[in-house]
């Protein structure tokens, strides 16, 4: 038997102790498959972030740029949204660019990290581009 109201439908069931039309409880399972895609894109994202340390500091060996530091998970500037900081100095002026990076290739990501944390660029880096477009992005922060 179904109850029909302005907003929802209801069966028998529902009507005695569901009302408002809140969820049932998640299946272990899917509770399960979600924690698991969770540790894998986090894991992705971490050795994502290895690999741009090694980047940067050839980028620094080679003097493209003067330094750079990556900031800790969890820390107060990661939470700002910024995984790592470049600075170079050039024609006497020293300047500073922080940014974050990214292997999703979902607008909806992208969209929602740009609503969280405006004026920090973000660099998407699918597993496909070239080493040297990402050193493009990278220098094109400095660029006024």
């Amino acid at each position: 038997m179904y109850i029909f109201s302005k907003y929802f439908i209801f069966s028998k069931k529902e009507e005695e102790g569901n009302l408002l039309g809140k969820r049932e409880k998640v299946p272990r399972r899917i509770k399960e498959r979600r924690e698991r895609k969770s540790r894998r894109g986090a894991e992705r994202g971490r050795k994502l972030e290895d690999w741009m340390r090694k980047f940067l500091k050839e980028m620094m060996d080679r003097g493209e740029i003067d330094g750079f530091s990556a900031h800790a998970p969890h820390s107060i500037a990661d939470r700002e949204g910024k995984d790592f900081t470049v600075w170079r100095q050039r024609n006497g002026k020293h300047k500073r660019a922080s940014f974050n990076i990214t292997i999703s290739m979902r607008m909806n990501a992208w969209n929602n990290f740009k609503m969280k944390h405006p004026g920090v660029p973000l660099i998407a880096i699918p597993p496909e581009m070239k080493p040297e477009r990402v050193r493009e992005r990278i220098l094109e922060l400095f660029e006024e």
